[in-house]
């Protein structure tokens, strides 16, 4: 088979910088890789996810070590790309000359567990598609998918296909509706009209599979109870503000739009085990998804045959493949699917795929907040070893996010413990505008929120507490931002309010230094 070209780090840095200009937050100049802000943290976490998942469906030489690409090491290459593309750094990665043969499209993991179906959009499979579509069907299709499964996902279908104790193939074109089956003779015919002859009533309460045109888009969708789907759940304001999709995005959009219901099949299950309904579901729906190619182009290259024409005049609002319904640890199925819309032309999907990277920017930020509240707030502890014994004072250095605490030989002494112990240290936040009785900078203004702000010192051991204080400016300013972190206000708004202060390094040598002299606390564990 032909090969492709070497992975080296070159193209490894092209690809992951392709990355970056498809998110929202970007790493901007001022990253650093031992100081990173919350919104930087985040941006390179969804790189991080997005890198991984790509190294996952590259097929790589027997014998190598994939345990190379860990978390960690992801992590130091996307600063070392970082460096590459904003500093141009002379730090480079070591160059991997990694041959790696084209796949087909089929990919089993190195511990044998169930085969994983590679998304990626073959346009040249799709140029090869373009002409006639000789018999295609809902036989056709689904003969074909069949196949198709048989080969990549055995585990699940195969072998339903050869235990079942009924025709797989014979069921569920029995469930297919008449109308559906003598739409597609001659070709495809998705247009509203064609549409038209589908049964468009909804009063079954069984399980059953339809379809949802508006404008050109297309959605197929399956049920359990179709009227309850349709008309109570599809139909409800309150339940599509609940459960956000591409689907209801694109239908508020163009709520001007012709749009129709159909039902495309309905299922019944007598006599058929119970671990095979939801199986047949699939099936059917991907069936359905197929015929009116409301799935991504990458999906259609793998599942449909190469015969069949492209409809050109119809978008999918399918994103989540069908075959992986109850199986969010498959690839197409679960959260990482609505990457697959990255590289859409059009724009109401790519509206909706900046919307979704930003909701997801912003659930992570406020799981990250919610950490380190729960870790300032609870407290963590620490060892009061001292920095120095030449000292007088002797002075240990806890830090607390952006804030020093000087802990010294006083506060030991009314905390009952030595040097040595351990102590929990918390914060403490007042309501606005309430100022604690106890506030950490002293020289905080009248109106800084440093007032609303305590430190203490807590002995679990000697059941004693001390509350820390310091004065100045800069002590005030790093309360204040300390302040906006533990109430989830973005960095760029708490810079906006002045009298903040956040800690930045010449290079990252002068952080790893900073951070190695200090024991710098810098996040929750």
């Amino acid at each position: 088979m032909a090969k492709r070209s070497p992975f080296t780090t070159q193209f490894l840095i092209s690809h992951m910088i392709e990355h970056l200009s498809h998110y929202t937050i970007t790493l901007p100049r001022s990253f650093n890789a031992d100081d990173e802000s919350h919104t930087e943290t985040e941006a390179k976490m969804i790189i991080i996810d997005d890198f991984i998942e790509r190294i996952n469906e590259a097929e790589f030489p027997s014998g190598f070590d994939l345990s190379y690409f860990t978390r960690d090491n992801v992590d130091m290459l996307v600063y070392i790309v970082w460096l590459e593309h904003y500093q141009n750094a002379a730090v480079r990665a070591r160059e991997l000359t990694i041959e790696t043969e084209l796949r087909d499209k089929r990919l089993r993991d190195e511990k044998g567990k169930r085969p994983i179906v590679c998304l990626r959009s073959d346009p040249a499979k799709r140029a090869r598609t373009a002409g006639t579509t000789p018999g295609f069907s809902p036989a056709n299709v689904l003969e074909y998918l069949l196949q198709v499964l048989r080969e990549t996902d055995y585990e699940r279908y195969g072998l339903m296909l050869d235990d079942a104790d009924f025709d797989v193939t014979s069921f569920l074109m029995a469930s297919f509706s008449p109308q559906l089956l003598d739409m597609f003779g001659d070709g495809i015919h998705t247009d509203h009209e064609s549409l038209a002859a589908l049964p468009n009533t909804f009063e079954s309460e069984g399980p059953g599979i339809y379809l949802h045109a508006i404008g050109r888009y297309r959605y197929v969708g399956q049920a359990h109870n179709l009227r309850k789907r349709v008309r109570r759940e599809h139909m409800s304001a309150a339940w599509r503000a609940r459960s956000p999709s591409l689907h209801y995005d694109v239908w508020e959009k163009l709520s001007d739009e012709e749009d129709h219901w159909f039902v495309l099949a309905h299922l019944q299950f007598p006599g058929i085990s119970e671990k095979y309904r939801n199986r047949l579901m699939n099936v059917a729906e991907m069936v359905g998804s197929l015929l009116f190619q409301s799935l991504p182009a990458a999906a259609m290259d793998i599942f449909l045959d190469p015969s069949v024409t492209r409809n050109e005049d119809v978008l999918g609002l399918n994103i989540a493949l069908p075959i992986n319904q109850g199986h969010t640890d498959v690839e197409g199925g679960g959260a990482t699917s609505i990457h697959q819309l990255r590289d859409s032309t059009d724009p109401l999907v790519q509206e909706y795929y900046q919307s979704a990277i930003k909701r997801a920017a912003a659930l992570a930020k406020q799981s990250t907040h919610a950490k380190i509240h729960q870790y300032l707030i609870s407290g963590f502890q620490r060892v009061l070893t001292p920095e120095s014994t030449s000292r007088s004072p002797v002075m240990r250095s806890i830090h607390v996010r952006n804030v020093t605490v000087h802990v010294y030989n006083r506060h030991l002494e009314a905390l009952g413990i030595q040097w040595g112990d351990t102590v929990t240290v918390r914060c403490e936040v007042t309501p606005k505008p309430e100022h604690h009785a106890e506030f950490y900078a002293k020289g905080a203004r009248p109106t800084d929120d440093a007032r609303r702000l305590a430190i203490k010192l807590v002995s679990e051991e000697k059941d004693t507490c001390v509350y820390m204080h310091a004065g100045g400016d800069v002590t005030a300013a790093q309360a204040n931002s300390l302040v906006d972190e533990l109430e989830g206000v973005e960095e760029e708004e708490s810079k906006a309010k002045g009298r903040r202060w956040f800690r930045t390094f010449k290079s990252s040598a002068e952080a790893r230094a900073f951070k190695e002299k200090k024991n710098l606390a810098v996040s929750p564990p």
